[in-house]
């Protein structure tokens, strides 16, 4: 079970009510308004229209640790909020990691349940779906349970009018074929003519009987070209006309069939070519069956038509600058705390041509004011048009920015219009932030450098030999008490750890002002954030004639320069959903395993430029064949390639060859499993021992050298170049270009948008992530209205799209550059070079300690061929004394020389040790800490915490089965798993199906007994068997001991019927059922009473019977029940009581305590004894 610490002091809420009601009026879908030019403004608020004032729409939040979440009876005591017969919308987030990321777990899920008997069970689907959604995010964001700080529920109240309109059903499915909508070029009327409307299955004229023939003579159409072999057909009610041309090909028939109107229109074309007597193939669009004794056969083969990945087309304006462009500057804030809160005490920005501009807080603290006045000098004829690069403006500034503006929208008639761009975690990429002023109209953007130089400002200054260098500051002296502090230089306590009595001796220390101290250091990051920008944009623009203006990340800067320079025009765009879908759950990121924990006189080598070096292989076209059905081993398809659903037998080997998604991350398994893979890396598995068949996938064409020019050019800069910005920036350039094929193809629009808004939007359309801002909704979702949340809301679908496209509310952008094909090809390949080097030192005698995506520790030096400089050989890192390798990015190297170099996965503690690691390999847990920072676009502040404690555990790996010889861990092997352990790959259409089940599923929840009042489920107990003599409860586990114990007092008792006198049946029995399991069962005649002691644990877990042998306490579950049940009241209220009057069983309050023993879990009944 996931577990997270309460570490935070979280709003709780239970028990909250929604008390606004709704008015009935109808409301607009969309908020919009038009600037001067037309266009519609996105993120400008509207007032409200007086019929829209009256719908009061009330969002709750309801937070739960991750215990509590796995809690049910938790679970529905906190959804008590959720009345009968309201519809409610419910979101879903997690917020995890040390810089508190909020994810949306899915998307929005519509709950309503109008019988009270159901509640229980539908919030039993919503809890399973909630805990699936989860394990699904872990396994897509690489998170843990103990990453996980809260999760959150934002509830409300649903206010729609439509309802659904239900289309009719099609006579036939694409279900039928196992084919998904957007594979087929054809409609399914279409479909439906040429497989069961029209035309019989089958090639045999004399089958046509539904058709009525027609003379060649007497239909005279010159539409219709026809001769003297052509037959003619019409159907019953003269809708079409079908002509029908036999060819003969090495002795069997092939038709050519073409449909018409009766006017002559062309509807469709068929061909049927024979195979053998009894089959022929019917291709029906780009879709192609067989057909076999008039049978359809679900070998359907569909010829794919995909796009190709497209090259950028370049800004009209940047397009005409012959220089990098000039219009560009950075901007930056300096904050403090108050009252545990940063606030912004100072910000400015600078341009080469207008230099410096800076703001330093008034002593009313008022930030919100002074980040205002900050924009506001900025949106006029100087700036506009500007783009200010920002360095971590996603994760610090924007919180501080957005939240100020939106405070000043409030009071201003010219209100800032914000459009913001977000990854799919809601971290802002840019912000165009535009204002109207005396009928003109000025922007600027603001851009994240953090993304394009992911280094922080003083490497990066090192890095581009600025003239300007980032200097130091007291970060930690600076309060409400201090922003206006003239005295003494503060001491060295107040810096970063790093900063030396030595390197602040320049800083005058008489002399100090805080606010005169604030701006010089202000000043300085803002001058070499420019000058590391400037350089950079003028290296790439000079050498690849790109605007790094114009883009927003380094991936996006080296996709814009291959496309340019290298590409050909021959990759895949994979944007038909269900094949993104399919070829998505081929694509692994690294693995990183444990073999061996601890071992001596170790190498640690690296691969030279892994990814590049392998995307020098053939890579998919853009050519495509979906087969649907295809049932053979992968032996006998030697010549596939592509991507493939197949089910897999490894054998018992020491390296898994296939990787597997489930819980526990990405895992290299043995045993039996399906999946989808790229068919380089299933041949490669197969070649070592796999048995692999393949049972459907998409067939590409190959392409060869579609890399080979950047890669080798950039390698080259990379390895030889003397100027080290070159060499940098080529660094960069070959490293960030094939992740960004990967990219989720899909991208989410962001808008700020209010309350109403919020309602129609998830109502619709699906909600990637929000962030609440001064009540504005920082939202991204889906631009495209989805059937499957309509049918959710009862909106209707049809015409919400309709009036979506009116408003032009209705545009799902996707990108263009992106190929999940390339990106799965890659990185399997990866694998498949980093498998054939681990086997072959295995094969060598060799062993392995630890592999990471493109590094390997063992004990023996890899082979000198293997072994250089070269992309793709190795190079050797480290020679180790000692290693110690506990989790995935958690070791410690003892190197030759008795340094230690350890790295922890999130942690940034320097107290680390040696001592440390032997602790963590013996199993115990080590206290440790790491920096965190928590972001609240609501009260619009981001705050850099001090260390948090922690605790490494060293037996968090779970990757691989630990091996151990006298308690001490020595190696490990492959997890096992078996067929029906197969890993749980989740595609949205799966996740929709889930979706589905919550509104279908009413009666599933099966772990206790269900009580009804008046027909209506209002509480459980647990369950029993028939006889009363066993409490089941949820461990099943207990049944079995429970039914062995049983057997085995039977054949006691059968043998000492046999072999003893009565006198010896009192005798006390032990029954050893193994080392760790005791029964200790004692007999005892107590005047017709019996006690059965089950001594598993100690005395809770004890069971009593009565004169009737009847159980009525089993203290392992501390409930008591009497199957001779006297009911007195009714079935909720009932009393049982024994043969004295003695109450056994009042199910009023489902357990009896006796007081006497203190304790719940022991009750004792005899006839003849008081103690009960």
């Amino acid at each position: 079970m996931l577990h997270q610490k309460k570490i935070y002091k979280l709003k709780q809420v239970t028990k909250l009510k929604f008390s606004d009601n709704y008015s009935s009026n109808p409301i607009t879908l969309f908020h919009t308004d038009t600037t001067v030019d037309g266009a519609i403004n996105k993120n400008y608020i509207l007032p409200l229209s007086p019929q829209e004032k009256e719908i009061k729409i009330k969002f709750v939040e309801i937070y739960f640790y991750m215990d509590e979440l796995n809690n049910f009876e938790i679970f529905v005591s906190k959804l008590d909020i959720l009345t009968l017969g309201t519809r409610y919308s419910i979101l879903f987030r997690v917020c995890f990691g040390d810089s508190a990321k909020f994810k949306m777990l899915g998307s929005q899920l519509s709950f309503d349940v109008n019988d009270p008997s159901l509640k229980l069970d539908y919030l039993y689907q919503l809890h399973n779906n909630i805990l699936t959604r989860l394990e699904t995010s872990m396994l897509n964001y690489n998170f843990t349970g103990d990453d996980i700080i809260t999760i959150q529920f934002l509830i409300y109240k649903v206010y729609y009018n439509e309802k659904i309109i239900k289309s009719p059903q099609n006579i036939f499915t694409l279900n039928k074929l196992g084919l998904n909508k957007d594979l087929v070029d054809t409609t399914i009327d279409k479909i439906n003519l040429g497989y069961n409307k029209l035309l019989p299955l089958s090639m045999e004229i004399s089958d046509y009987d539904k058709l009525v023939e027609l003379d060649l003579k007497s239909y005279g159409n010159d539409k219709i070209v026809l001769d003297n072999n052509t037959k003619l057909f019409s159907d019953k009610d003269n809708k079409y006309v079908i002509s029908l041309d036999t060819k003969y090909i090495e002795g069997y028939p092939n038709h050519d069939v073409n449909v018409y109107t009766p006017n002559g229109l062309k509807v469709l074309n068929i061909l049927d070519k024979k195979i053998n007597n009894n089959t022929f193939s019917r291709t029906v669009g780009n879709i192609t069956n067989i057909i076999s004794n008039n049978n359809l056969i679900t070998n359907t083969r569909v010829k794919l038509k995909l796009d190709v990945v497209e090259r950028p087309k370049i800004h009209r304006t940047l397009a005409n600058l012959q220089i990098n462009s000039p219009f560009i500057g950075s901007l930056d804030i300096e904050t403090f705390k108050m009252d545990s809160i940063s606030k912004v005490y100072a910000l400015g920005y600078y341009t080469k041509r207008y230099g410096l501009k800076t703001f330093y807080i008034n002593k009313d603290l008022n930030s919100d004011i002074l980040v205002a006045d900050c924009i506001d000098s900025l949106l006029n004829s100087k700036y506009n048009g500007y783009t200010f690069y920002v360095h971590n403006l996603g994760r610090f500034d924007s919180a501080f920015i957005l939240k100020s503006l939106l405070v000043k929208n409030r009071t201003n008639e010219d209100k800032y219009i914000i459009d913001p761009l977000c990854r799919e975690n809601n971290l802002i990429l840019s912000l165009i932030i535009t204002r109207k002023q005396k009928n003109k109209t000025y922007s600027i953007k603001l851009v994240d450098s953090y993304n394009i130089l992911s280094h922080n400002l003083k490497s990066l200054c090192q890095t581009f030999q600025t003239e300007t260098s980032k200097d130091i500051f007291p970060y930690n002296f600076v309060n409400k008490d201090t922003l206006f502090y003239s005295g003494i230089r503060p001491d060295i306590k107040y810096y970063n750890e790093d900063v030396t009595l030595e390197t602040i001796q320049s800083i005058p220390f008489n002399d100090w002002n805080t606010e005169r101290e604030t701006i010089k250091y202000l000043n300085k990051d803002l001058i070499s954030l420019f000058q590391v920008m400037n350089k950079f944009s003028d290296h790439i623009f000079l050498k690849y004639n790109v605007q790094v203006s114009s883009c927003l990340t380094i991936s996006s800067i080296a996709m814009k320069i291959f496309l340019f320079k290298y590409y050909k025009d021959n990759l895949a765009l994979i944007n038909k959903r269900s094949v993104y879908e399919d070829i998505k759950l081929s694509y692994f990121g690294g693995v990183t395993e444990v073999y061996k924990p601890y071992g001596e006189n170790l190498y640690y080598y690296d691969v030279n430029s892994l990814y590049p070096y392998v995307a020098l292989n053939c890579m998919p076209g853009n050519n495509c064949i979906f087969e649907n059905d295809i049932n053979m081993l992968l032996k006998d398809m030697l010549s596939a390639f592509g991507f493939f659903y197949c089910s897999i037998k490894t054998t018992n080997s020491y390296l898994g060859l296939l990787p597997v998604r489930n819980a526990k991350g990405i895992i290299m398994p043995n045993g039996e499993w399906k999946g989808w893979y790229f068919s380089e890396q299933l041949k490669f598995a197969e070649k070592n021992g796999y048995v692999i068949k393949v049972l459907k996938g998409y067939h590409f064409d190959k392409i060869y050298g579609v890399f080979d020019s950047y890669v080798k050019d950039f390698y080259n800069i990379k390895a030889n170049s003397k100027n080290l910005v070159e060499k940098s920036v080529a660094k960069r350039l070959l490293n960030h270009l094939l992740g960004r094929f990967g990219l989720n193809i899909y991208k989410p629009s962001t808008r700020l948008i209010d309350k109403h808004e919020f309602n129609d939007l998830s109502q619709s359309k699906q909600i990637i992530n929000f962030i609440n801002i001064e009540d504005i909704y920082l939202t991204s979702f889906i631009n495209k209205t989805s059937k499957n949340i309509c049918d959710q809301f009862n909106v209707d679908y049809k015409n919400t799209v309709i009036n979506n496209l009116k408003s032009k509310q209705e545009n799902e952008d996707t990108f263009k550059d992106v190929s999940i094909a390339i990106a799965s090809a890659v990185t399997s390949y990866a694998r498949i070079f980093m498998g054939g080097i681990k086997l072959q030192v295995l094969n060598n005698n060799g062993k392995i300690y630890y592999s990471d995506t493109d590094s390997l520790v063992t004990d023996k030096p890899l082979p000198d061929n293997i072994v250089g400089t070269n992309i793709g050989q190795f190079k050797l890192e480290y020679i180790m004394s000692k290693g110690y390798f506990i989790s995935s990015k958690t070791y410690c190297l003892i190197l030759g020389n008795g340094t230690p170099k350890i790295t922890t996965k999130g942690v940034n503690d320097n107290k680390l040790n040696e001592n440390s690691f032997i602790k963590l390999l013996k199993g115990d847990k080590v206290e440790s800490q790491r920096f965190e920072s928590i972001s609240n676009f609501s009260e619009g502040y981001v705050n850099i915490l001090a260390r948090k404690a922690i605790v490494l555990d060293g037996d968090a790996y779970t990757k691989r089965t630990k091996i151990f010889i006298d308690n001490l861990w020595i190696d490990t092997k492959p997890l096992i798993i078996g067929d029906t352990d197969t890993p749980k790959m989740y595609t949205k259409e799966k996740e929709k199906e889930k979706e589905k089940e919550i509104s279908l599923k009413a009666d599933s929840y099966k772990k206790r007994v269900k009580l009804y009042q008046n027909g209506h489920w209002t509480d459980t107990k647990p369950i029993m068997l028939e006889a009363g003599l066993i409490n089941i409860g949820e461990n099943r586990l207990k049944v079995l001991i429970s039914f062995l114990f049983i057997l085995a007092l039977i054949l006691y008792g059968v043998s000492f019927l046999f072999s003893s006198s009565p006198e010896e049946w009192d005798d006390d029995l032990d029954i050893s059922l193994n080392q760790n399991l005791k029964l200790n069962i004692e007999k005892k005649d107590m005047s017709g009473g019996v006690i059965v002691n089950d001594s598993r644990n100690d005395s809770k877990n004890s069971t009593t019977e009565n004169n009737d042998g009847v159980i009525v306490n089993d203290s392992r579950n501390s409930y008591i029940y009497d199957s001779r049940n006297d009911s007195r009241n009714d079935s909720k209220n009932s009393i049982t009581e024994n043969n004295d009057g003695v109450i056994v069983n009042d199910s009023r309050n489902s357990y009896i305590y006796d007081y006497r023993n203190d304790s719940k879990n022991s009750i004792t009944e005899n006839n003849n004894n008081n103690n009960k």
